[in-house]
């Protein structure tokens, strides 16, 4: 290859990883807001009475709810659609500070 030919090459190869940094910058802006958009569909949700939090966090509100079912806390409305009984819902929250296993009471409701 001639000295006009290595040059070009040189030139093509400087390119060449100029053009991957930058997509690599890209790829990594892009993997950060997928990871953004993942911890927004992980939110954790509690179930509440008024405004008093009476359960562990869940990763998602299904499970929440799910939870609730199990608990003997929905019940079904006029039109035959499950609900939470009167005074509880199911809100997003923060995580519970120390990470609670299946184990441990779910729910608290005042009864006073």
């Amino acid at each position: 290859m001639s000295e006009s030919g290595d040059r070009t090459q040189a030139n093509m190869d400087l390119a060449l990883e100029q053009v991957c940094r930058e997509l690599d910058g890209e790829l990594t802006g892009v993997r950060g807001v997928m990871r953004s958009l993942r911890r927004e569909n992980e939110m954790p949700y509690a179930l509440f009475e008024d405004e008093s939090k009476v359960s562990r966090a869940f990763p998602t509100k299904e499970e929440a709810i799910k939870k609730a079912d199990e608990a003997g806390l929905l019940e079904i409305d006029a039109n035959g659609k499950p609900t939470l009984v009167s005074g509880l819902t199911i809100k997003p929250c923060s995580p519970d500070e120390e990470k609670k296993s299946d184990e441990d009471l779910d729910w608290v409701p005042n009864t006073g």
